[in-house]
Formats: C-alpha cells, structure tokens, sequence
C-alpha cells in the first residue's frame, strides 16, 4: 500500500484511467475536463473535446457503448493516438470507463499505440455492497428492466458472473497487468467516507498541486447515484420501451439524456429508499473482498489505500425478522414527490421538439396498457353470482372520496383544468337509497396521480386524456398526498353517508370506516414509482402521436 507522498508517476508517461463505472469517474472527468485549459503550465494535457474520451474507446475496444449509442468510427482511436503524439514528452491523461470492456489484444494494441515505456494504467476500486447497487441503477439508465432483488442475486449467487470481470479487484487488474506489465499499473481504493481523496491522488498521480482538481460546475459532472425510486421510476417506463420493441436510440435520448437529467438538480428523499445488499450477505462479502484482495496483492501493482475501505459493515446480533431494504415490499411502494414526476415528465415532450429527436420504430405501437379491472363485489366466484342474482335489491356505493376523484377524472379527460378544490362545491354525492348497499372503491386514479396530470396540462405538456389512460395500466394506490380542505371535505359527507345508512336501517356488505379518506403521512402529492414510469412512457407515445399527424 502506498501512501500520497511517492504517487508520482515517471515524466513522459501516458497515464490511462479505465474506470470503472461507479468509482468516482465523472467526478475525475469532470475535474480533468474543467481544467483543461490550464493543465499546459505543469507539463500535462487532457486530450479531447469533451469530457472522456468515449468514443474512442469504443472505437479501439470494438464494444458496442451505451444502448443507442449508433456507429463510431474506428478513426477515432487512431485520431486520439495522434493528438497524443503531439504534445511530445509531457504526461497525458485519458480517461474512459469504457476501456474495462477491453480484450487482451486490443489492450496490446493500446499499449503499443502509447508506447510501452510510457503507458501507466490506473484504475479504482470500492466496496462491492456500494458497488452493486450503484451498477443496478446504471443498467436501468441505459434500458435494463429487471427489479433490483432480482438483479443483485445474479452476481452474489455466481462466482463467474460477469460483474466480477470488470468490477473485482483482481480479474479486471490482472488482465491490464499481464498486458502492460504491473509495475505500470497503479490502483486506487475509494474512500466513501472523503469524498476528495480520489482528486488528491489524481493530483499526485500527475504532478498538480494540492488542491488544483475541483468537481466539475456543469450539471454533467453531478453524477449523483439515482434513489431507488428513481430507479423504479425509469425501469417501470423501460419496460414498455422492451415490451413494445421501441428504439434504442429514442430511449437513449429520452432517457438516459433526458430523465436522468432532469433528476439531477433534485436532491433525494429518505422516503425514495435505497437499493442495499441484505445484511444477510455481508459475511459473504467480506470473504469475497479479502480474498480478492489478497490476490490483488499477489499481482504486484502498486495500491493506494487501505483494505478497511473495502469491507462492508458489520452487522452485529441476530439478521431483521422483517424483509430488508433489499425487499420493497418490507416498505409498501417506492415514493417519489410531484414536482419531480412532473419534471421528468416534461422534460420528455420538450425533447421531442429537437430536430435531432429519433422516432420509436416504423410502426411503434403507442396503446396504453390494458387498465387494472377495478376490484367491486364479492371475491369468490359463488358469492358473485349470488350477489348478481340479488343486484336489484343492492346497490354499490363508492367512498366521497372516490367519487370526487372520478368526477375530476372525468373532468381533466375531457380537457378541464380546475383543482379539484375548485370543483367540490358543484359535485353531487351518491347517497345510499336501497334495502342493501356494498361499500366498494372504484377505478379513479389517486388525487396525486391527477394533480401531476393537471400541473403537465397547465404546462401545456401532453394530452390529459391519453396520460390517465396511460396511468390505467398501473395497480390502483391510495392518496398520499391529499390537500386537507379535500380530506375534510370527504370526512363530512363520510359522516352524511353513515348517518343516512343509520336513519334508514340500510344493510351494508363491507367496512363502514372504508367510507373515510385514507391517512396521509405528507403534506405534499406522493407519486409511487410505477405510475411515474407509465406517464413518462405515455409521454413518448403522446409525441410519437404528435409527429405521425
């Protein structure tokens, strides 16, 4: 292990900085690339115009990029060594997570490309229990569709998944050490608990002076890792995007360009969770990452921090009784707050203006997803019948509640913009009238849903009718965020209902507490994941309508 006092890599080197993906490399881009212009006067250059050098390390490993990346030109590598070249004896840096995805002989060719006496290889490494999640969240940016449980199983229960290849400590070190030799080759541990160590030894590493590296101003550089419900959020909209065959470049221009985007000036939520590995497998980890890390040491390269950094936390006692965080069904459904959806959401129909915007297919299908059947009368099939025989004799009677939120339903789909506060004084409650009355909930979507419908409206963002329609494909969820002027005003005609049904002898099938709004533990619209990623998949299919006409 090697302290911060002898990083400094020999004059002349080729520094090359492989990533991975999710060990600080946007905050080192970003860095590198705001400082560009100044990096002459201390004897270094930052290649390139932007801020890694992507493209051409797709061209010079052959992979394929981020789902919708399109066709690079195998010049571009070539193009880089050249610019290299030029700047002479000075040290130069390039940086590009997607170098891991490199073969034994295309490292060779990079290698011999930069010189074999100049090129110095450094990469990062970080706990796998932080590591994991934050590589669930990168996939679902770039279109993978598979919940996080389901995900994080495949690398834990397989020693020879691919996750080990380019994120274990040794395998992806060993094959760039047998390569360029492992005196070249120099790895460094993510600190989680100094967010500027990794600046530090860059700046070690190049000869910069303390405190030269910044993290980048532009929004690009803020790669701050998505909540989980985010996360839901975009996986939920993928799932149409697969589903329905729509393009990998209009999803990586909605998506990864657009959403994920208008997520970052948002600062996330407690309540959005976080996608964990269960306590239940840091013993695991933890054998996985000391016996990597032996074998890290056996290579012969040089490390920079200490093996604590690695291991996972201890979890002392007995394991929860309860599902983890891992589970989330152990918290109901993933929440995210209104202003977000509403700037995600918007963020799709203003992309679709651009001239560069890609369409979804030749015949991209653009029906909503079938609605959830509403769940009103008796579950099993022989009470059904019995209750449709006595129908006549029984009426289905819907909360206050769900009777105001149908009304602005209705209301909205048929072009209205008026709060639903605004509309309370004109509705006309349905009261029960007969011998017998079943207390059932109804298909209305939630007042968060609808209040996220109106506010896109008032933006003059997409087609109310089409987005509930849209939000028809998600499990019905109660009101979270429900104003307290409407909670009152359904308490009241709560308490007419009941007194009606008291005064009349009405016999009732069902809860009569079922007739009160539901509680809400916020002030504010709570939105579940789910019915954010069908409007954000309704909203590309609103453009695609738009641009067809």
């Amino acid at each position: 292990m090697s302290g911060l006092d002898d990083l400094l890599l020999p004059e002349r080197s080729r520094i090359v900085h492989i990533g991975p993906h999710k060990t600080g490399t946007t905050a080192i881009q970003g860095a590198f690339a705001d400082a560009r212009d100044r990096l002459g006067a201390y004897g270094l250059h930052y290649p390139g115009q932007k801020w890694q050098v992507y493209r051409p390390a797709l061209a010079l490993t052959g992979s394929a990029g981020h789902r919708g990346t399109g066709e690079v030109d195998p010049r571009e590598w070539a193009n880089l060594v050249e610019e290299i070249r030029s700047y002479g004896d000075d040290r130069t840096l390039i940086s590009s997570e997607s170098l891991v995805h490199a073969s034994a002989d295309r490292i060779a060719r990079l290698r011999d490309d930069l010189d074999p006496e100049r090129v110095q290889i450094v990469r990062m490494i970080r706990r796998y229990d932080k590591v994991l999640p934050s590589i669930w969240q990168q996939h679902v940016v770039n279109g993978y569709d598979k919940p996080w449980p389901r995900y994080v199983g495949w690398p834990l229960n397989s020693p020879t998944a691919q996750f080990w290849q380019r994120f274990g400590f040794a395998s992806l070190t060993r094959q760039w050490a047998e390569v360029v030799g492992p005196d070249r080759v120099t790895v460094v541990v993510v600190d989680e608990s100094d967010r500027g160590w990794l600046l530090r030894v860059m700046e070690r590493l190049t000869g910069l002076p303390d405190g030269f590296l910044k993290v980048g101003d532009h929004a690009r550089y803020q790669n701050r890792s998505l909540s989980w419900a985010e996360a839901e959020m975009i996986r939920r909209a993928n799932l149409e995007f697969n589903a329905r065959g729509w393009s990998d470049a209009a999803l990586r221009h909605y998506i990864r360009f657009g959403v994920k985007a208008a997520l970052k000036p948002f600062e996330t939520e407690h309540a959005e969770g976080r996608p964990q590995v269960s306590p239940g497998r840091y013993a695991q980890l933890e054998d996985i990452t000391r016996r990597d890390w032996d074998e890290l040491q056996a290579l012969g390269v040089r490390v920079v921090g200490e093996l604590d950094w690695l291991l996972p936390p201890r979890h002392d006692g007995p394991l929860p009784d309860v599902p983890t965080a891992a589970d989330p069904s152990a918290q109901g459904p993933l929440l995210l707050s209104a202003p977000k959806v509403i700037a995600a959401v918007s963020i799709v129909a203003k992309r679709a203006t651009l001239s560069h915007a890609p369409a979804l297919g030749k015949a991209p299908d653009l029906r909503a997803p079938r609605p959830k059947a509403p769940a009103i009368g008796p579950a099993r099939s022989a009470d059904r019948r019995r209750w449709w025989r006595r129908a006549p004799a029984r009426t289905v009677v819907r909360p206050p509640l769900d009777q105001a939120l149908a009304a602005w339903e209705k209301h909205l789909a048929a072009g209205g913009s008026e709060d639903l506060i605004a509309l309370l004084p004109s509705l006309s409650i349905q009261m029960p009238a007969a011998d017998e009355v079943v207390i059932a909930h109804g298909s209305a979507r939630s007042y968060d849903e609808l209040h996220v419908v109106r506010e896109l409206v008032l933006r003059r963002v997409g087609s109310a009718a089409t987005l509930i329609e849209w939000l028809h494909g998600a499990e019905p969820e109660p009101s979270y965020g429900l104003p307290e002027d409407v909670r009152l005003w359904a308490n009241q005609r709560a308490v007419e209902m009941r007194a009606a049904i008291l005064r009349n002898g009405t016999k009732v099938d069902g809860d009569l507490e079922a007739l009160d709004p539901p509680p809400s533990d916020s002030a504010e619209p709570q939105l579940p994941a789910a019915s954010a990623g069908l409007l954000l998949a309704g909203m590309v299919a609103i453009t695609q309508r738009v641009a067809r006409l």
